[in-house]
C-alpha cells in the first residue's frame, strides 16, 4: 500500500508541516519560504541571491521574489561584496533578526506538536535515520 512506502510518508509529513507552517507563521506576516530564507541567513550571513536559492530550494527567479518581500518590510539589506565586485550580499537587519525569533518560536511549537507521541531518544534516532536517507540520495544523484 503507497500509505506504508517512505517516501509518501515524507511527503505527506512535509505537506502537513507546511500547511501548519504557513498558517501559523502568517500570523506574523511571514511565509514559509521567507521564514526559510531569514533561517538560512541567520546560520550563514551574507549569502548571494543565487546561494540562498540553492540553500532554500528554489530557483533564483523565485528567491529573488522572496529576498524583495524581506527587503520591503525591512527584514534584510543587499549590499556589494567588498572582495568580489558582481556578488550583492544578503545580510539580515536588527527587525529581522526580531520576526526571525518570532518565527522559531513558532515552529518549535509546531514540531513540539508534531513529535508529542515521541520520545526525545525517538525524535533523535528519527532525524539520525531521515539524515543517513539524505546522504544516501546525495551521494548517489
Amino acid at each position: 500500500m503507497v500509505d506504508k512506502r517512505l517516501g509518501y510518508i515524507i511527503k505527506r509529513t512535509q505537506q502537513l508541516l507546511r500547511l501548519q507552517m504557513d498558517g501559523a507563521l502568517d500570523t506574523v506576516g511571514l511565509t514559509t519560504p521567507q521564514y526559510a530564507a531569514l533561517s538560512i541567513l541567520e546560520e550563514d550571513e551574507g549569502l548571494s541571491n543565487a546561494e540562498l536559492a540553492r540553500r532554500c530550494f528554489v530557483t533564483p527567479q523565485t528567491m529573488h521574489k522572496i529576498v524583495k518581500g524581506l527587503e520591503e518590510k525591512s527584514y534584510v539589506r543587499r549590499q556589494s561584496d567588498p572582495t568580489h565586485g558582481r556578488k550583492i550580499n544578503t545580510l539580515l537587519t536588527s527587525s529581522g533578526e526580531e520576526i526571525l525569533q518570532s518565527g522559531h518560536e513558532i515552529v518549535e511549537d509546531i514540531e513540539t506538536e508534531m513529535t508529542q507521541d515521541l520520545t526525545k531518544g525517538e525524535v533523535a534516532q528519527t532525524v539520525k535515520h531521515l539524515s543517513k536517507c539524505i546522504e544516501s540520495l546525495e551521494s548517489s544523484s
